[in-house]
């Protein structure tokens, strides 16, 4: 099972927790039952495997926020017994005699034991992936602009590189890849990111003071004064003018019915997992409709 603590950005502050090597040893018994048909011992086979998920599960919970840490234990001690439960089921004809042994159970039962592992092995590599990414998103913005800002200056000194050395690719491309970039971070109001990228492409001799790059430090500046969303609550929900994405949006407490749905298609709005919302852009017409839709 090891092998996925990569997916993990170690913090400090999270490793500050008692670790238990037991952690999972109130499960013995079912541990011994899973290996007592395929193993000339199953004490020890028990033993093993429990020290061997404790330590994982153990080194998972350390390095994980403490605010996920009750749901990650819940749901990987589950997937840990249901493993085991299958396991239980899988016969060897080595333990079990020859006399009145099924090849087809038994194949069946390794098959469903299999299934079971690979559902837990995935679902611990999605979760914790996910729960790297939400620790990578709640870094402060100060980390997540050096980063932007050292990348951008990479990719700049490749593009004089290749202008210098006349690699086989076309600066112009990339000088617009790099722009249309830029112009993505310029309109969240990163200003400090934008004058120091576009500030090192024109030492570079990447760009000139004519180049249109030169306009996004503007963009940036008029887009850092974003208005406060306004939000309007109502029977269910909440209306949402969201100023930051330039969208209008609507949260519902609950999945709304299929009819509620086709009407918001209808009217343009589709569904956001990221925001776990319905939106559209956020006009004039767009407030209208969707404080209509909603009953305000």
């Amino acid at each position: 099972m090891g092998g996925f603590q990569e997916f993990i950005i170690p913090n400090e502050k999270n490793n500050q927790m008692t670790t238990n090597k037991d952690t999972l040893q109130k499960y013995y018994e079912l541990a011994r039952e899973a290996f007592y048909w395929i193993s000339f011992s199953p004490d020890i086979r028990a033993s093993e495997t429990i020290s061997q998920f404790s330590n994982e599960l153990e080194t998972d919970l350390c390095n994980i926020p403490a605010d996920d840490r009750k749901d990650y234990q819940s749901k990987y001690e589950s997937l840990f017994t249901a493993w085991l439960k299958a396991k239980g089921r899988c016969r060897s004809s080595a333990i079990t005699g020859s006399a009145g042994f099924s090849l087809r159970k038994a194949q069946a039962a390794n098959v469903s034991e299999n299934q079971c592992l690979n559902d837990f092995v995935e679902w611990r590599k999605r979760a914790l992936t996910a729960i790297a990414k939400k620790q990578k998103q709640a870094r402060p913005q100060e980390v997540k602009d050096k980063e932007s800002i050292d990348k951008l200056k990479s990719d700049i000194d490749y593009i004089a590189q290749v202008k210098a050395q006349g690699l086989p690719c076309n600066p112009s491309l990339l000088v617009a890849n790099l722009y249309g970039r830029l112009q993505t971070i310029s309109k969240t109001g990163r200003v400090a990111v934008i004058e120091e990228v576009v500030l090192y492409a024109l030492e570079r001799g990447v760009i000139t003071k004519r180049h249109k790059m030169n306009g996004l430090i503007e963009l940036a500046s008029l887009k850092k004064e974003v208005p406060k969303n306004i939000s309007f609550k109502f029977d269910g929900g909440e209306l949402l003018i969201n100023y930051q994405i330039e969208r209008v949006q609507i949260l519902f407490e609950n999945i709304p019915d299929v009819e509620m749905r086709t009407r918001l298609k209808s009217s343009g709005f589709r569904f956001s997992p990221r925001h776990r919302a319905w939106q559209r852009k956020s006009t004039a017409q767009g407030v209208m409709v969707a404080k209509k839709i909603v009953g305000l």
